[in-house]
């Protein structure tokens, strides 16, 4: 009997992803912030840390809220990188109005694509893009990737 109790108690302990996720609810953004908004940045964390001087990781999580149509160029998600950095672990979820999850973005989904520079001759720059198929405002896309930089 013990352990059953034990066991129950360990699972009510354990914290499911679900719960642990962050409250995206367009309805918990004060008006105030919401009135002349078209987007609102919900979480924005960035942690660059240099294990030498040619080797640096950076690791970037940002949430936006796309309130309006007109502010859709925000929820695009585009990193540039070339032969010194590498972009690996990219994660881009998007979530409704009442912050249900509604898609996780497979990678197949996201492009990599040539980057242009104006004024290069050549240059091999890359970039990883992504343009969300979702439509139903307000929104929140949640991205994360990992950035390595060797050189």
């Amino acid at each position: 009997m013990k352990k059953v109790i034990l066991a129950i108690i360990l699972i009510l302990l354990i914290p499911s992803v679900d719960f642990a996720q962050a409250n995206y609810r367009v309805s918990i953004i004060p008006d105030s912030i919401k009135e002349n908004a078209g987007s609102v940045i919900r979480f924005k964390e960035v942690v660059l840390t240099v294990n030498s001087r040619s080797h640096a990781v950076l690791k970037e999580k940002t949430a936006i809220s796309i309130l309006h149509e007109s502010h859709r160029p925000l929820s695009y998600f585009k990193e540039i990188y070339d032969e010194f950095t590498k972009i690996s672990e990219i994660k881009i979820v998007i979530y409704d109005k009442d912050g249900k999850k509604a898609k996780t973005v497979p990678k197949r989904d996201i492009l990599d694509a040539t980057a242009f520079i104006q004024g290069a001759l050549f240059a091999d720059i890359r970039q990883k893009i992504y343009h969300p198929d979702y439509y139903k405002y307000p929104f929140t896309i949640e991205y994360s990737f990992t950035k390595t930089f060797d050189g």
